[in-house]
């Protein structure tokens, strides 16, 4: 297998990465806070999320020397070949690296399956107040009209 082929391969992993970074990151409502950290390593210098100044990237990820989009779909496919360069071509190491980023898209999507059901607690939870609110101006209202 050419250095070529394992670069097709990481760079699908990045894509389906990629995609669960979006939704991981898309809004929710009512808002809900992102994940706490976790720090995925691809390959030797290669981490993901990207921190700067103690808050994650989840767009980027850190390389030897710089960094790199994951959601960009140029950046991949060079993001890709530095992953498997950084492997040295080893089959083994990139293999390794290809399931490091599957367990980080794995990650994110059970993150958003986390982030959707806290939503949907804070809804139920807000629908009670609201029906308390409700019955707490009805009687108001009965009190008022009472006094008059």
């Amino acid at each position: 297998m050419t250095k070529k082929e394992m670069a097709a391969v990481v760079a699908d992993a990045l894509s389906r990465l990629s995609e669960s970074v979006e939704r991981l990151i898309a809004a929710t409502f009512p808002h809900t806070d992102l994940p706490r950290l976790r720090v995925f390593c691809f390959a030797p210098s290669v981490r993901w999320p990207y921190i700067s100044e103690g808050k994650p990237d989840y767009r980027m990820l850190t390389g030897k020397h710089c960094c790199y989009s994951v959601c960009s779909s140029s950046d991949l496919r060079h993001t890709a070949s530095v992953i498997v360069d950084l492997c040295e071509g080893r089959p083994r190491a990139v293999l390794r690296a290809v399931r490091r980023i599957e367990a980080a898209a794995d990650w994110c999507a059970r993150r958003v399956e986390g982030r959707r059901r806290a939503a949907m607690e804070i809804l139920r939870q807000q629908q009670g107040a609201l029906r308390e609110l409700e019955a707490r101006a009805v009687l108001v209202g009965l009190s008022r009209a009472s006094q008059k």
